[in-house]
Order: C-alpha cells, then structure tokens, then sequence
C-alpha cells in the first residue's frame, strides 16, 4: 500500500521490512538487477506463434488456422535476412530523414515529447492521419525515403525475389482439403444425430471443383499479399530508422550500429506478424466461404 501510495520506494520499504526483522531470511540491502528484470510489454511474437486463427466447429474445431511452411518460408526471404542488407536500406534513407528528425529534436525538449512524435508518425505512415493534418516536411520525407527503398527492393537481386507460387498454392489446397473432411464430418454428425442418416459418413473424395476455386482465390490473396508486404516493408525500415535518429541523434552519423538495426528488424517482425495473421484470417474466411455455396 505505501508502495502504491508513494510513500516509501520499493528500496525504501525494502529496507525498513530488514530493519523491523519483517524479513526473517538473510538477503541482500539491494535489490539484483538481473533477477527477474522486466520484460518489454510487447515483445515480439516467436514466428511459429502466429501462425494460426482459432476455427470455428463449422469447419471441425480444429483450432487454427496452420498456414504452409512453403508460404512462412516465403516470407522468411524478406525478413530473416544478414544485417549487411538491411544496412544498406537503412543507410539509404538517414540523410532523408535528419533534417526532419533534428528539427523535432529542437522542438521537443524531453523523451516524453518524442515518444508522442514517434507514436503521431506511426499513424501517419499507416495512414491514420488525415493527410490535411501532416505537415509539408513530413510528407517530403516519407516519400522521398519511400522512393530510395523502393528502388533499392526493385532492383537489388537480394529483395528482388520471384516467390514460388505452386508450393504455396499446394500446401493450401492440402489445407483445404482437410477442412473440408472435417466440415462435411461435423455435418454428417449433427445429421446422424437428428435421425437424419443410419450412420456418421467420415470418408470423403476430393472435390476438384471447388479446390480450383479456392486455389484461384488464394492466388490473388498470395499475390496481393506479397505485393503488399514488399511496399509496407519501406513503412517498417523508415519507422525503426526514424525511433532511432529521434532518440540517438547525430548530424554527423556515418556509421551504423547494431541497435538501429536491431529497431529495424523488430519493425520487420512485427509487420511480418500482422500481415501473416490477416491473411490466416482471409484464408479461414475464403474456405468458410466455397464450403457454405
């Protein structure tokens, strides 16, 4: 309570609880660092983590979603990368990005004021700002530094990758094909269990029709997907590059550091994340889709 109230620091109370002999085993005045130490709020997701959506018993209650190891594997390619080339997009962009970062440094005189900067500049890179709201300068950088990346992403033969379709689109199909026995399987049980058939039907052919439909639907989803994630990684490398300029600014920066490419390849994992977990999603709702028609 004295804690919470402010009265005594968690040092303080720390100490009086030895004076008063509260505490009855011998420990040290100071509290370890190392113990225990407080963990980030939002530590970024193990990648196998995720990788599904919960499924409705419609579809068999299988859980989730478990997108191919062809498609993590494909999206690996832009992600888990050498430092060196994630090096060379971050170097591209830092003399873009100084002269709007200096001037906000000049502006905000404590971390509290460049955090909430930070935070409005994510919005605005995600497009959650009305574009009348961004200042001329902001809009200037994050094209400019947009146009760098993106030329770099189109014509370095390490980004410019060609993702490998038919792997992809068979280990769905695969997938599909097992929600449906277990779609139908469900079916055929709530049937049987109304008096409506003599017995549980479990085995089930394949359905080529309904299997060309969907693989012609994922493979506009993987398509766009891809597209996507190439134009949003330029989103990702400015924000990890800006986070660390506004924090650790230097005019004279020639050198690049492990710590700003470690902000980078966080903002990388966490686009990686979202972007995987929405299309899991468009995936269960395709399939819900044909196996409803």
């Amino acid at each position: 309570m004295f804690i919470e109230n402010k009265v005594f620091t968690p040092q303080e109370a720390r100490l009086q609880a030895i004076a008063d002999g509260i505490v009855t085993i011998s420990i040290p005045e100071e509290y370890p660092e190392d113990v225990n130490a407080p963990q980030a709020k939002n530590p970024v997701p193990n990648k196998r983590d995720y990788m599904g959506n919960p499924v409705p018993p419609s579809l068999g209650g299988q859980g989730e979603v478990r997108l191919s190891d062809a498609f993590t594997r494909e999206v690996d390619k832009y992600v888990e990368v050498e430092d060196i080339y994630l090096r060379k997009l971050v170097r591209s962009i830092i003399p873009i990005m100084q002269s709007e970062v200096s001037k906000v440094i000049a502006l905000f005189d404590d971390e509290e004021g460049i955090d909430l900067w930070n935070e409005w500049y994510d919005d605005v890179l995600w497009g959650d700002v009305v574009d009348d709201d961004i200042p001329a300068l902001t809009k200037s950088t994050i094209r400019n530094s947009q146009k760098t990346l993106l030329n770099i992403l189109k014509t370095d033969k390490m980004w410019n990758k060609s993702v490998d379709m038919p792997d992809i689109l068979k280990d769905l199909v695969e997938l599909y094909r097992k929600s449906r026995v277990d779609y139908l399987t469900r079916k055929s049980e709530l049937e049987y269990e109304l008096g409506k058939i003599p017995e549980i039907i479990r085995e089930f052919p394949n359905d080529p029709e309904s299997e060309k439909q969907f693989s012609e639907a994922m493979k506009e989803k993987v398509k766009k997907f891809f597209d996507e994630f190439s134009k949003n990684m330029t989103k990702s490398v400015i924000s990890g590059v800006r986070k660390y300029l506004s924090t650790h600014y230097d005019a004279e920066m020639t050198d690049i550091n492990d710590s700003m490419i470690k902000l980078v390849r966080i903002e990388l994992y966490n686009l990686r994340n979202a972007m995987v977990e929405q299309f899991a999603q468009d995936t269960l709702e395709t399939i819900q889709t044909i196996l409803k028609e």
